[in-house]
C-alpha cells in the first residue's frame, strides 16, 4: 500500500475515533438481550463476530440478504456497560463486534462465515489493517454447538485456499458472552455519515471488495453509497 495513503486512512482513523468518543459519554451500552427484546423474534437467529473496527462488519453484514438486522457493540471483555472510549483504548478487554440477526431460511449461518472471513484479515492476532490492539481482535462467537462445528469445518476449508498456503489462520472460535450493544449513535454509523473520512477510506473499499466475491448475497453498494 502506498505509504502516503495508509498515512492518510490513519489519520482519518484517528479524527472518526475521536469524534466518536467527544459525543459519548462513559457507560452507555446496553446488552443485547435487552435491546433487542422490542422486535426480536425466535425466527431470527443470531451470529456474532469480531473483527476490526465493528462500523466495518456492520456495514458489509448489512447489506447481505437475509440479515434482519445488525448491531454493533463489544463482546469478550469482564467489565459491565463498557464505553467506546473504554474499548477503543483497550482498557476493557473487550473486542469491538457485531450481532447479526438473520432469517435462517432466507441465509444460512455457513454462507454468513464465509462473507465474515471475507471481510476480514484471519492471520492477523490484535490486528486488522491499521487498526491495532487486542480490541480489534478476529473472533467468532458461536451460540451453540452446531455453529461451532460449522465453524470449525470453514476455518479448515478456509485454510486450504492458495492465499493462505504460508499464513496460519488465527481468527478465534469462542463461546458467546454477553453482547452489549454500543451508544445510538454507533448504530448504522456508515449509512448516517456517508462522507466521513473512515467510512470513505475504509469501510467502502471493504464494501466493495467483499461484493466483488459474494455480491449475489449482497445487495447493490448504492443502498449505502448513491453515486456508485
Amino acid at each position: 500500500m502506498n505509504r502516503f495513503f495508509l498515512l492518510i486512512l490513519i489519520i482519518s482513523t484517528f479524527f472518526s475515533c475521536q469524534n466518536a468518543i467527544n459525543q459519548t459519554s462513559e457507560g452507555g451500552s446496553v446488552k443485547a438481550e435487552v435491546y433487542s427484546q422490542e422486535w426480536y423474534s425466535d425466527t431470527l437467529d443470531i451470529a456474532t463476530f469480531s473483527g476490526g473496527h465493528f462500523y466495518t462488519l456492520e456495514t458489509v453484514f448489512e447489506q447481505v440478504r437475509g440479515v434482519e438486522k445488525v448491531l454493533t457493540g463489544f463482546i469478550g471483555g469482564k467489565r459491565s456497560e463498557p464505553s467506546f472510549e473504554s474499548v477503543v483504548k483497550g482498557d476493557t478487554k473487550h473486542q469491538m463486534g457485531v450481532q447479526v440477526y438473520y432469517n435462517p431460511k432466507r441465509i444460512t449461518y455457513v454462507m454468513l462465515l464465509a462473507i465474515y472471513f471475507a471481510a476480514h484479515d484471519p492471520t492477523t492476532a490484535d490486528r486488522q489493517g491499521i487498526e491495532i490492539g487486542s480490541q480489534f481482535s478476529p473472533n467468532i462467537y458461536f451460540h451453540n454447538e452446531k455453529q461451532k462445528e460449522f465453524a470449525e469445518k470453514q476455518m479448515v476449508e478456509e485454510s486450504k485456499k492458495s492465499k493462505y498456503a504460508d499464513k496460519k489462520i488465527i481468527t478465534g472460535l469462542k463461546p458467546y458472552d454477553t453482547f452489549w450493544v454500543a451508544p445510538e449513535e454507533h448504530q448504522d454509523f456508515a449509512v448516517n455519515h456517508r462522507e466521513d473520512e473512515y467510512v470513505v477510506n475504509v469501510v467502502k473499499p471493504y464494501l466493495k471488495g467483499v461484493e466483488r466475491k459474494y455480491g449475489a448475497w449482497m445487495l447493490k453498494i448504492k443502498a449505502i453509497f448513491p453515486e456508485e
